[in-house]
């Protein structure tokens, strides 16, 4: 019986998720052990709220899409531990009204340095909430970072029936790309150091 890790490891649409454990080499094994159990418990319900730290990078994904994005929030963080950044995505708390919902999105995104959108077939299926937070980021001129999972362009152009505008004229770089995107947003990091003296 294979571990729910390398279950996703040997999917063929996992080439990205493959590269990230190639940049983990020169972390000791104790924390690669640590991020296989950190990434098994964030994709059995784990989600991340930021926690008190300079710099908030929110996540926007499908709620399909965990096992990833918990990936992502750890390697982000691990990356840019220095800048001293968190990952974090949205809890949608039930129990709470759409406003009070829309009102709190709002907030958290507007204090973000920086939003990752992660778009997949399940965004494009129903992705009514994350072109919210699409134009939450553009209201609030937050720079987002598209990251295309199991999709590409040319996808998008041929549903652009109900994709934003936005999202069509913004740069996406596919999901194997998500080492690039992280070394942008570390450059944005310290762009925003500079600025602020």
């Amino acid at each position: 019986m294979i571990s729910a890790v390398q279950y996703v490891l040997r999917s063929p649409d996992s080439k990205w998720i493959r590269g990230f454990f190639k940049i983990c080499q020169h972390i000791s094994e104790s924390s690669l052990n640590h991020l296989r159990y950190y990434a098994i418990s964030e994709s059995i319900g784990g989600r991340h709220l930021p926690i008190s730290r300079e710099w908030q990078i929110f996540i926007s994904y499908s709620s399909q899409n965990d096992f990833e994005v918990s990936l992502l929030q750890y390697a982000i963080e691990t990356l840019l531990s220095k800048e001293d950044v968190t990952a974090w995505t949205f809890q949608r708390d039930q129990s709470r009204s759409e406003t009070e919902i829309a009102k709190s999105l709002k907030e958290r995104v507007r204090e973000s340095v920086a939003m990752l959108l992660l778009v997949s077939p399940e965004t494009l299926d129903a992705g009514a909430t994350q072109w919210m937070e699409l134009a939450y980021a553009d209201a609030f001129e937050v720079p987002t970072f598209i990251l295309l999972h199991r999709i590409d362009y040319q996808e998008l152009r041929r549903r652009e029936h109900g994709v934003p505008p936005l999202l069509l004229t913004s740069q996406c770089n596919p999901a194997s790309s998500w080492k690039e995107v992280v070394e942008e947003m570390r450059g944005l990091i310290k762009s925003k150091e500079r600025e602020n003296g």
